[in-house]
């Protein structure tokens, strides 16, 4: 196409058009990615934050269960008056110093 020095370029409706959908393609992918990292971010955020609280408050080591077990026994013991409270005192601190 023959033009004028400095006139503006005109281009035709379906050339124009496809470049305007090629763009709106990319900004909409573009848009698409950014909406679906938001939501797997969120996912995994609302993941640690339901699990993270539960492994805060778990007892990591398998002999706390045995030892708080232990104080269990030695309480029942003591209530059921089957060791005197000297015993039950000198019991109970060897049960906490193993911690």
């Amino acid at each position: 196409m023959l033009r004028a020095a400095g006139s503006p370029a005109y281009a035709s409706l379906p050339e124009v058009l496809k470049e305007f959908t090629r763009g709106l393609g990319t900004v909409m992918g573009g848009l698409l990615w950014a909406v679906f990292g938001l939501i797997i971010a969120f996912i995994v955020i609302w993941v640690f934050a339901a699990i993270l609280p539960a492994f805060m408050k778990a007892k990591p080591w398998k002999y706390i269960k045995w030892r708080d077990e232990a104080l269990e026994t030695l309480r029942l013991r003591y209530a059921k008056g089957e060791i005197t409270e000297q015993q039950y005192l000198e019991m109970k601190r060897t049960l906490e110093e193993e911690t």
